[in-house]
């Protein structure tokens, strides 16, 4: 998008709405909805690796506060914690509204985004009953069966008969993301290290799924982690959620059944990870 006023309009409107969000909460549908087109419109204009998407994503707006001793001090610490996070995004809007001047068309994004056309879920066997719960997550978020590729599950792999790897350099090359579901099998596995390999040379973006007790210091050195979550992590797969609904050009699921719908995905593989 290079229309240097059609973008401060809408950078502008994303400050106008902050103004009238000044009393609402993080659960609210009203601020997530807010939170969710600020996540379109920065890829849209910026591009998703960008720095300018990069710092919307850092600022958290859940707080996170473990125990805590009463219903009311949590919603003074929410509040005071969302009265910090909402002028930090007006600062951030601000920023970039002045900046729109100074730099280069070349900064902003000619097309909505870079697209992408599969989703390839690599993972070890062993898992494949919480892969298949992720494969529900993609589902829900809109992405259609046909572009989703995973090679334990029926109609998502490799038919019967053909050269598995192949069929696997076939499916992971250009334009392709790829979900790594990282856990002790997928390390213990020397297929899914060969598919970690493959898709890393041959596919444009990649997204590390942790599965306990892996955890993101344990394999630093192994993948770059910019753009990771743990598995029970449900902001982040809101954010994830976003990002597909972009690189697919996806129309946006209602927060209120995205958010019912997640959650129940989650428990479920919340469950499928207790020993």
């Amino acid at each position: 998008m290079t229309d240097v006023k059609k973008i401060r309009e809408i950078l502008a409107g994303m400050i106008a709405d902050i103004e009238k969000l000044s009393e609402s909460k993080r659960d609210s549908p009203e601020f997530k909805t807010w939170l969710d087109k600020g996540y379109r419109r920065i890829e849209k204009i910026y591009g998703f690796d960008s720095a300018e998407y990069r710092s919307y994503n850092s600022i958290d707006f859940y707080l996170q506060l473990g125990r805590i001793s009463t219903p009311e001090f949590f919603e003074k610490k929410e509040r005071e914690h969302m009265k910090k996070c909402m002028l930090q995004a007006k600062l951030f809007f601000e920023g970039l509204i002045e900046e729109l001047d100074l730099l280069p068309k070349a900064n902003f994004t000619e097309e909505p985004s870079e697209k992408v056309s599969k989703i390839f879920v690599s993972h070890s066997s062993d898992d494949k009953k919480i892969v298949s719960e992720i494969v529900h997550l993609l589902s829900l978020i809109g992405v259609q069966d046909s572009s989703i590729f995973c090679t334990s599950l029926d109609g998502y792999g490799i038919p019967l008969g053909d050269n598995w790897l192949e069929t696997l350099k076939s499916e992971i090359s250009g334009e392709v993301i790829v979900l790594f579901v990282l856990s002790e099998n997928y390390f213990q596995s020397n297929v899914s290290l060969c598919e970690m390999g493959a898709s890393w040379v041959l596919s444009k973006k990649h997204v590390p799924i942790l599965i306990p007790p892996v955890q993101f210091n344990d394999i630093a050195g192994v993948i770059p982690l910019t753009q990771g979550l743990k598995i029970g992590d449900k902001h982040k797969w809101t954010q994830l959620k976003t990002q597909l609904e972009t690189l697919f050009n996806l129309s946006p699921k209602a927060p209120q059944i995205w958010e019912t719908r997640r959650d129940e995905i989650l428990e479920r593989i919340e469950t499928l990870l207790v020993p």
